[in-house]
Protein backbone atom coordinates (compact mmCIF):
# COMPACT_ATOMS: atom_id res chain seq x y z
CA UNK A 1 0.00 0.00 0.00
CA UNK A 2 2.37 2.02 0.94
CA UNK A 3 4.47 1.38 -2.25
CA UNK A 4 1.12 2.58 -4.34
CA UNK A 5 0.46 5.43 -2.67
CA UNK A 6 4.45 6.66 -3.09
CA UNK A 7 4.07 5.65 -7.06
CA UNK A 8 1.32 7.43 -6.83
CA UNK A 9 2.45 10.71 -5.58
CA UNK A 10 5.65 10.52 -8.15
CA UNK A 11 3.34 9.85 -10.75
CA UNK A 12 1.09 12.93 -9.91
CA UNK A 13 4.17 15.04 -9.25
CA UNK A 14 5.91 13.69 -13.21
CA UNK A 15 2.64 14.79 -14.62
CA UNK A 16 2.97 18.52 -12.81
CA UNK A 17 6.42 19.22 -13.81
CA UNK A 18 5.31 17.86 -17.24
CA UNK A 19 2.18 20.27 -17.12
CA UNK A 20 4.21 23.27 -16.13
CA UNK A 21 6.59 22.74 -18.44
CA UNK A 22 4.33 22.63 -21.51
CA UNK A 23 2.53 25.72 -20.14
CA UNK A 24 6.17 27.58 -20.39
CA UNK A 25 6.96 26.21 -23.62
CA UNK A 26 3.92 27.17 -24.97
CA UNK A 27 3.97 30.96 -24.32
CA UNK A 28 1.80 32.53 -25.45
CA UNK A 29 -1.00 30.82 -26.04
CA UNK A 30 -3.43 33.95 -26.13
CA UNK A 31 -2.87 37.17 -27.93
CA UNK A 32 -0.84 39.63 -26.12
CA UNK A 33 -2.03 43.56 -25.44
CA UNK A 34 0.58 46.58 -25.99
CA UNK A 35 -0.58 49.00 -24.70
CA UNK A 36 0.41 52.37 -26.49
CA UNK A 37 0.42 55.17 -23.85
CA UNK A 38 -0.45 57.87 -27.14
CA UNK A 39 -3.78 58.11 -29.18
CA UNK A 40 -4.10 56.35 -32.96
CA UNK A 41 -1.95 57.95 -35.55
CA UNK A 42 0.71 59.21 -33.48
CA UNK A 43 4.23 58.27 -34.26
CA UNK A 44 4.62 55.82 -31.00
CA UNK A 45 1.27 53.77 -32.76
CA UNK A 46 2.34 53.92 -36.12
CA UNK A 47 5.92 52.17 -35.56
CA UNK A 48 4.26 50.13 -32.66
CA UNK A 49 1.84 48.34 -35.58
CA UNK A 50 4.79 48.17 -37.97
CA UNK A 51 6.83 46.26 -35.74
CA UNK A 52 4.26 44.04 -34.05
CA UNK A 53 2.71 43.19 -37.63
CA UNK A 54 6.40 41.14 -37.70
CA UNK A 55 7.44 40.37 -34.81
CA UNK A 56 3.75 38.37 -34.14
CA UNK A 57 4.91 35.90 -36.72
CA UNK A 58 7.69 34.53 -34.73
CA UNK A 59 5.96 34.44 -31.50
CA UNK A 60 3.41 32.60 -32.56
CA UNK A 61 0.37 34.89 -31.36
CA UNK A 62 -0.92 38.38 -32.50
CA UNK A 63 -0.35 41.43 -30.61
CA UNK A 64 -3.29 43.31 -29.80
CA UNK A 65 -2.87 47.53 -30.10
CA UNK A 66 -4.61 49.28 -26.88
CA UNK A 67 -3.96 52.63 -27.41
CA UNK A 68 -4.24 54.78 -23.72
CA UNK A 69 -3.31 58.54 -24.11
CA UNK A 70 -3.50 60.95 -21.53
CA UNK A 71 -1.05 62.75 -19.07
CA UNK A 72 2.27 62.61 -21.35
CA UNK A 73 2.16 58.99 -21.56
CA UNK A 74 1.55 58.26 -17.92
CA UNK A 75 -2.10 57.30 -17.86
CA UNK A 76 -1.33 54.06 -20.20
CA UNK A 77 2.19 53.17 -19.12
CA UNK A 78 0.94 53.10 -15.54
CA UNK A 79 -1.93 50.54 -16.61
CA UNK A 80 1.36 47.97 -17.69
CA UNK A 81 3.36 48.60 -14.18
CA UNK A 82 -0.04 47.69 -12.33
CA UNK A 83 -0.69 44.40 -14.47
CA UNK A 84 0.14 40.96 -13.59
CA UNK A 85 3.78 40.24 -14.87
CA UNK A 86 2.86 37.39 -16.84
CA UNK A 87 4.00 38.47 -20.12
CA UNK A 88 0.60 39.34 -21.29
CA UNK A 89 0.10 43.43 -21.23
CA UNK A 90 3.41 45.33 -22.20
CA UNK A 91 4.16 48.75 -23.13
CA UNK A 92 5.57 50.68 -26.14
CA UNK A 93 7.82 52.41 -23.73
CA UNK A 94 9.19 55.74 -25.08
CA UNK A 95 11.60 58.70 -23.70
CA UNK A 96 8.77 60.25 -23.02
CA UNK A 97 7.01 57.58 -20.49
CA UNK A 98 10.44 56.94 -19.27
CA UNK A 99 12.26 60.09 -18.61
CA UNK A 100 10.56 62.90 -19.33
CA UNK A 101 7.34 62.58 -18.10
CA UNK A 102 8.23 60.76 -14.97
CA UNK A 103 10.24 63.82 -13.65
CA UNK A 104 8.31 66.53 -15.19
CA UNK A 105 4.86 65.65 -13.32
CA UNK A 106 5.04 66.13 -9.73
CA UNK A 107 3.09 63.46 -8.91
CA UNK A 108 3.87 60.50 -11.57
CA UNK A 109 2.05 57.52 -10.45
CA UNK A 110 4.75 54.97 -11.01
CA UNK A 111 8.70 54.67 -10.76
CA UNK A 112 10.20 53.68 -14.70
CA UNK A 113 13.07 51.68 -13.49
CA UNK A 114 11.65 49.84 -10.40
CA UNK A 115 7.71 49.33 -11.71
CA UNK A 116 8.97 47.65 -15.09
CA UNK A 117 10.97 44.81 -16.62
CA UNK A 118 13.19 45.91 -19.51
CA UNK A 119 12.53 43.76 -22.22
CA UNK A 120 13.77 45.02 -26.09
CA UNK A 121 15.19 48.13 -27.17
CA UNK A 122 13.42 48.78 -31.02
CA UNK A 123 14.18 51.92 -32.40
CA UNK A 124 14.89 56.35 -32.57
CA UNK A 125 13.21 58.85 -33.92
CA UNK A 126 15.93 61.82 -33.81
CA UNK A 127 14.46 65.25 -33.96
CA UNK A 128 15.89 67.68 -36.71
CA UNK A 129 16.72 71.63 -36.77
CA UNK A 130 14.21 72.99 -38.95
CA UNK A 131 13.86 77.12 -39.97
CA UNK A 132 11.28 78.88 -42.60
CA UNK A 133 13.23 80.44 -45.63
CA UNK A 134 11.95 83.86 -44.32
CA UNK A 135 14.85 83.40 -41.72
CA UNK A 136 17.40 83.71 -44.38
CA UNK A 137 20.01 81.16 -43.29
CA UNK A 138 21.28 77.73 -44.90
CA UNK A 139 23.27 76.71 -41.70
CA UNK A 140 23.47 76.40 -38.25
CA UNK A 141 26.40 79.12 -38.37
CA UNK A 142 24.52 81.29 -39.98
CA UNK A 143 21.92 80.53 -37.35
CA UNK A 144 24.62 81.16 -35.00
CA UNK A 145 25.20 84.36 -36.49
CA UNK A 146 22.32 85.86 -36.57
CA UNK A 147 21.08 85.08 -32.53
CA UNK A 148 24.19 86.86 -31.90
CA UNK A 149 23.57 89.45 -33.77
CA UNK A 150 20.14 90.33 -32.76
CA UNK A 151 19.95 88.85 -29.50
CA UNK A 152 16.39 88.04 -28.32
CA UNK A 153 15.07 88.22 -31.58
CA UNK A 154 14.89 84.23 -32.37
CA UNK A 155 12.26 82.13 -31.52
CA UNK A 156 11.54 78.19 -31.08
CA UNK A 157 8.28 76.25 -31.45
CA UNK A 158 7.22 73.52 -29.47
CA UNK A 159 4.57 70.73 -29.10
CA UNK A 160 4.17 72.11 -25.21
CA UNK A 161 5.86 72.41 -22.10
CA UNK A 162 8.71 69.82 -21.15
CA UNK A 163 7.72 68.50 -24.88
CA UNK A 164 11.29 67.12 -26.39
CA UNK A 165 11.13 69.77 -28.92
CA UNK A 166 11.02 72.64 -25.92
CA UNK A 167 13.71 70.43 -24.16
CA UNK A 168 15.81 70.48 -26.95
CA UNK A 169 15.85 74.24 -28.21
CA UNK A 170 16.44 75.02 -24.19
CA UNK A 171 19.59 73.33 -24.24
CA UNK A 172 20.83 74.28 -27.89
CA UNK A 173 19.96 77.63 -26.91
CA UNK A 174 22.43 77.65 -23.67
CA UNK A 175 25.25 75.59 -25.80
CA UNK A 176 24.87 78.76 -28.57
CA UNK A 177 25.11 80.80 -25.96
CA UNK A 178 21.77 83.07 -26.76
CA UNK A 179 18.59 83.90 -25.66
CA UNK A 180 15.91 82.72 -27.77
CA UNK A 181 11.90 82.44 -26.96
CA UNK A 182 10.13 79.82 -26.28
CA UNK A 183 6.62 78.82 -27.79
CA UNK A 184 4.38 76.19 -27.18
CA UNK A 185 1.64 75.21 -29.35
CA UNK A 186 -0.71 72.30 -28.67
CA UNK A 187 -0.25 70.54 -31.55
CA UNK A 188 2.65 69.81 -34.08
CA UNK A 189 0.88 70.83 -37.35
CA UNK A 190 0.15 74.31 -35.83
CA UNK A 191 3.41 75.06 -34.52
CA UNK A 192 5.18 74.10 -38.13
CA UNK A 193 2.65 76.19 -39.87
CA UNK A 194 4.17 78.96 -38.36
CA UNK A 195 7.62 78.35 -38.84
CA UNK A 196 7.27 78.28 -42.57
CA UNK A 197 5.55 81.43 -42.49
CA UNK A 198 8.06 83.04 -40.81
CA UNK A 199 5.91 83.98 -37.18
CA UNK A 200 8.35 81.34 -34.83
CA UNK A 201 11.94 81.22 -36.28
CA UNK A 202 12.99 77.16 -35.72
CA UNK A 203 11.79 74.40 -34.52
CA UNK A 204 13.49 70.68 -33.63
CA UNK A 205 10.46 67.51 -34.84
CA UNK A 206 10.65 64.57 -36.04
CA UNK A 207 12.16 63.90 -39.85
CA UNK A 208 8.94 62.53 -40.71
CA UNK A 209 6.96 65.46 -40.11
CA UNK A 210 9.07 67.94 -41.82
CA UNK A 211 10.10 66.04 -44.72
CA UNK A 212 7.03 67.09 -47.17
CA UNK A 213 7.61 70.73 -45.89
CA UNK A 214 11.34 70.22 -46.54
CA UNK A 215 10.93 68.62 -50.00
CA UNK A 216 8.56 71.54 -51.13
CA UNK A 217 10.55 74.11 -50.19
CA UNK A 218 9.10 75.70 -46.99
CA UNK A 219 11.00 74.38 -44.40
CA UNK A 220 14.89 74.08 -44.39
CA UNK A 221 16.65 71.43 -42.11
CA UNK A 222 19.85 72.45 -40.73
CA UNK A 223 20.76 69.21 -38.72
CA UNK A 224 19.46 66.51 -36.88
CA UNK A 225 19.96 66.38 -33.02
CA UNK A 226 21.36 62.86 -33.12
CA UNK A 227 24.95 61.62 -32.32
CA UNK A 228 25.53 60.33 -35.84
CA UNK A 229 23.44 60.97 -38.91
CA UNK A 230 20.72 58.73 -39.62
CA UNK A 231 21.04 56.03 -42.96
CA UNK A 232 17.80 58.31 -44.15
CA UNK A 233 19.99 62.02 -43.73
CA UNK A 234 22.99 61.05 -44.99
CA UNK A 235 23.82 64.50 -46.07
CA UNK A 236 22.71 66.33 -43.06
CA UNK A 237 25.47 67.34 -40.31
CA UNK A 238 24.20 66.94 -37.02
CA UNK A 239 24.33 68.61 -34.11
CA UNK A 240 27.43 67.67 -32.81
CA UNK A 241 29.34 68.08 -35.74
CA UNK A 242 28.34 71.71 -36.03
CA UNK A 243 29.86 71.73 -32.44
CA UNK A 244 27.05 71.32 -30.07
CA UNK A 245 27.42 68.04 -28.52
CA UNK A 246 24.52 68.33 -25.83
CA UNK A 247 21.80 69.28 -28.28
CA UNK A 248 21.18 65.42 -28.68
CA UNK A 249 17.26 64.56 -28.96
CA UNK A 250 16.07 61.30 -29.91
CA UNK A 251 12.82 60.17 -29.34
CA UNK A 252 13.71 56.08 -27.98
CA UNK A 253 11.62 53.18 -27.93
CA UNK A 254 11.68 50.01 -26.41
CA UNK A 255 8.98 46.90 -25.01
CA UNK A 256 8.57 47.02 -21.03
CA UNK A 257 6.77 44.91 -18.77
CA UNK A 258 5.53 44.83 -15.37
CA UNK A 259 8.24 43.98 -12.61
CA UNK A 260 9.47 40.58 -12.25
CA UNK A 261 8.49 38.99 -15.54
CA UNK A 262 9.59 35.71 -15.65
CA UNK A 263 13.44 35.51 -17.32
CA UNK A 264 11.84 32.72 -20.10
CA UNK A 265 8.86 35.09 -21.08
CA UNK A 266 11.31 37.91 -21.42
CA UNK A 267 13.24 35.83 -23.63
CA UNK A 268 10.86 34.71 -25.65
CA UNK A 269 9.01 38.38 -26.35
CA UNK A 270 12.89 39.80 -26.91
CA UNK A 271 13.61 37.25 -29.38
CA UNK A 272 10.82 37.66 -31.51
CA UNK A 273 10.92 41.27 -31.62
CA UNK A 274 15.03 40.88 -32.88
CA UNK A 275 13.92 38.58 -35.16
CA UNK A 276 11.53 41.14 -36.55
CA UNK A 277 13.90 43.94 -36.49
CA UNK A 278 16.24 41.62 -38.90
CA UNK A 279 13.65 42.36 -41.43
CA UNK A 280 15.29 44.46 -44.12
CA UNK A 281 12.19 45.01 -45.66
CA UNK A 282 10.34 46.36 -42.15
CA UNK A 283 14.05 48.35 -41.54
CA UNK A 284 13.38 49.72 -45.03
CA UNK A 285 9.99 50.51 -44.12
CA UNK A 286 11.04 52.51 -40.81
CA UNK A 287 13.34 54.23 -42.48
CA UNK A 288 10.93 56.16 -44.95
CA UNK A 289 9.51 57.74 -41.72
CA UNK A 290 12.63 58.65 -39.92
CA UNK A 291 13.34 55.48 -37.81
CA UNK A 292 16.52 54.13 -36.90
CA UNK A 293 16.46 50.76 -35.65
CA UNK A 294 18.46 50.44 -32.40
CA UNK A 295 17.92 46.93 -31.24
CA UNK A 296 18.64 46.71 -27.18
CA UNK A 297 18.71 43.72 -25.21
CA UNK A 298 16.97 43.48 -21.94
CA UNK A 299 20.27 44.39 -20.07
CA UNK A 300 21.36 47.22 -22.38
CA UNK A 301 17.42 48.59 -22.35
CA UNK A 302 17.44 49.00 -18.51
CA UNK A 303 21.08 50.59 -18.07
CA UNK A 304 19.53 53.00 -20.96
CA UNK A 305 16.78 53.52 -19.35
CA UNK A 306 18.59 54.54 -16.05
CA UNK A 307 21.24 57.02 -18.02
CA UNK A 308 18.42 58.31 -20.16
CA UNK A 309 16.22 59.01 -16.65
CA UNK A 310 19.54 60.91 -15.30
CA UNK A 311 20.07 62.73 -18.47
CA UNK A 312 16.90 64.38 -18.53
CA UNK A 313 16.41 64.42 -15.02
CA UNK A 314 19.33 67.57 -15.64
CA UNK A 315 17.67 68.61 -18.55
CA UNK A 316 14.30 69.29 -17.36
CA UNK A 317 15.90 70.91 -14.05
CA UNK A 318 18.20 72.94 -16.11
CA UNK A 319 14.83 74.13 -18.18
CA UNK A 320 12.50 74.65 -15.41
CA UNK A 321 10.17 72.97 -17.15
CA UNK A 322 6.92 71.83 -15.13
CA UNK A 323 3.53 70.29 -15.40
CA UNK A 324 1.11 69.99 -12.26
Amino acid sequence: MIDRRRFSVAVAGASLLAKNSFAQQAFPDHPIRLVVPYGPGTATDIIARQITAVAQRALGQPFVIDNRPGAGGLTGTEVVARAAPDGYTLVMGTSQTHAISPILFKRSPYDPIRDFTAIVGLAGVPHVLAVGPQLGVNSIAELMALGKSQPGKLTFASTGNGTPAHLAGEIFKREAGFEMTHVPYPGGAQALTDVMAGTVSMVFYPYAALKPFVDGGKLRALATANPTRPVWLPNLQTMPEAGYPKSVMTATFGIYGPANMQADRVARISDAFRQALASPELVSALSVSGTDVQVQSAAELKAFTVTEYDRYKAIVTMSGAKVD
